[in-house]
């Protein structure tokens, strides 16, 4: 079956049976890793709406991914960190966005959970952005000119909005802001 048809099949399972999800950790598992696949197929809307069930997944399931489930040696957000930034790299901007909050909302479930383990996941998430904020301002502070560049000024509303997209769900961001701050 192609990327087309599994993607919004999927969307009806998780929309119909979220607990069905919840209830079956290696399903719920499958289809994740399924929708990171989709989010590499250059089939026109593929990517919006493998992003987009994923974010739907996380709101429905999303302690699921912070917990030990059975038959695992760590919780699933360990994984999903550890792909980053090859789950992402053929997302346009926006859904790069999506997936960031979804992520966020997944880290959020452990609130009640280890906060430093919350804040090392956080940190984790944030650090490609975080990255990229650190060389434009390292950049920046040799020749404050460069800030005049379109892609540089684009790498920052990049920048800005993801972080956007991670707090709107309400986590503590502390540490994240002092990590990118400390220039």
């Amino acid at each position: 079956m192609h990327a087309v048809t599994k993607v919004p099949s999927s969307r009806y399972v998780v929309g119909q049976y979220p607990r069905f999800l919840r209830a079956h950790w290696k399903f719920l598992k499958t289809v994740v890793n399924k929708l990171f696949e989709f989010m590499h197929e250059t089939h026109p809307g593929v990517q919006d709406m493998a992003c987009d069930t994923f974010l739907k997944i996380c709101h429905k399931c999303r302690r699921k991914f912070v917990i030990l489930n059975v038959g695992e040696k760590e919780p699933f957000i360990v994984e999903l960190l550890n792909g980053l930034t090859t789950t992402i790299q053929d997302l346009e901007t926006h859904q790069i966005h999506t997936f960031y909050e979804a992520v966020a909302i997944c880290i959020g479930a452990g609130a009640d959970s280890d906060p430093r383990r919350r804040e090392e996941y956080l940190v984790r998430l944030m650090a490609p952005p975080n990255q990229t904020w650190q060389q434009i301002i390292q950049q920046a502070t040799a020749s404050p000119d460069i800030l005049k560049e379109q892609e540089v000024i684009r790498n920052v509303q990049n920048i800005l909005q993801t972080n956007v997209s991670v707090c709107q769900v309400g986590l503590a961001f502390e540490a994240d802001v002092r990590a990118s701050c400390s220039f």
